[in-house]
């Protein structure tokens, strides 16, 4: 069965482009990295300043793999260390099995 990862974030304030920016750096460093598709997204309506990030994975092993090769990666850490500059200390991950 399908696995769908979602990742929201908040954009601290004031810094809208450079969080937009780094967001969508993310979503190509998934595809030509891990060869991941990823759709990067802003909320238009609701509270302000959320972006998500939606990743879907064939199943369990697919999702454990590349999540495993992923936190591996100095450059990903990297990325998510520059995201510290961007937005509000934690977020929100939730994995589904779609059906």
């Amino acid at each position: 069965m399908a696995i769908r990862f979602t990742r929201t974030r908040n954009i601290r304030a004031g810094k809208g482009s450079e969080a937009i920016a780094l967001g969508l750096r993310m979503r190509d460093y998934f595809l030509e990295t891990h060869g991941v598709e990823a759709s990067f997204g802003v909320q238009v309506g609701g509270p302000m300043g959320l972006v998500f990030w939606y990743m879907d994975f064939d199943d369990w092993n697919h999702f454990s793999e590349i999540g495993t090769a992923i936190w591996a990666d100095e450059r990903y850490v990297a990325l998510e260390a520059e995201g510290d500059d961007v937005f509000l200390q934690g977020g929100q991950d939730t994995v589904v099995q779609m059906q």
